[in-house]
């Protein structure tokens, strides 16, 4: 009656971690055209990227040319290989199915649903007026629930068919914006060219500059942080940002 659930379930979350690893894909440096593919936004919305900035705490620089490119040092803070498979081209949705069952088990299901609808509606009709009031009541109990066995799905199904058509839609456009990518135009590789100009380095967590550890009481710990603060050492745990021409 109810289907077998949404494919798309967790389908933000998997949003943001995906465009976290085109970030990271980029190293650390992408533009709004480049993020196109996963918000599912117009290239070069601008105003589409400030959810991003915000998530994964980025700023936005001004190239020579006035285009816009965004930076992320914190997504450049590794405690491991920097190595990671390349994303896919674009977020793709999968359509709802009606069911997992294949169209052969569905056959007992349609058979018992045709039973209980003409059965029930051909009680109702022919003892309603000549049973007693608690009797009718029963009859009306089946006929509803007869009919209402057909009608959930068969509504079910006109709503998921609009549904998938939307998200046919929307996988269209994000295809049409990663195609976009491979074949840019001269404005667009000028921009994605001036972002390469720009690179964040990876900064890898050691010993050395863990500031923090579970493996220490938090009192030894500020004492040490103290020690070295009294001896002018200085911690810059930022990473790195580069504008080379």
């Amino acid at each position: 009656l109810f289907g077998d659930g949404d494919p798309n379930e967790g389908l933000d979350e998997k949003r943001w971690q995906l465009i976290a690893k085109v970030i990271k894909h980029h190293n650390n440096v992408i533009t709004s055209e480049q993020l196109a593919p996963y918000l599912g936004t117009e290239p070069g919305n601008e105003d589409a990227v400030l959810p991003v900035l915000v998530r994964f705490d980025g700023k936005p620089e001004v190239s020579e040319s006035g285009n816009i490119i965004y930076t992320f040092p914190s997504l450049a803070t590794t405690t491991g290989s920097a190595y990671m498979d390349p994303p896919p081209p674009y977020l793709k949705e999968f359509p709802s199915k009606f069911t997992e069952v294949q169209s052969g088990g569905l056959v007992p299901v349609y058979i018992i649903a045709a039973v209980n609808f003409c059965g029930a509606w051909f009680l109702w009709f022919l003892l309603h007026s000549a049973s007693s009031p608690s009797i009718s009541n029963l009859y009306n109990a089946l006929a509803i629930y007869g009919t209402l066995f057909l009608l959930i799905p068969l509504c079910r199904n006109t709503w998921l068919g609009m549904a998938n058509n939307k998200i046919e839609h929307r996988n269209a456009q994000r295809a049409k914006y990663a195609e976009e990518l491979r074949s840019p135009g001269i404005e667009l590789k000028k921009k994605i060219a001036e972002s390469r100009e720009y690179r964040v380095r990876d900064q890898k967590i050691t010993q050395d500059n863990v500031i923090y550890t579970t493996e220490a009481a938090t009192l030894d710990q500020e004492d040490e942080l103290e020690r070295k603060f009294k001896a002018g050492e200085k911690f810059d745990a930022s990473p790195e940002l580069d504008a080379s021409p």
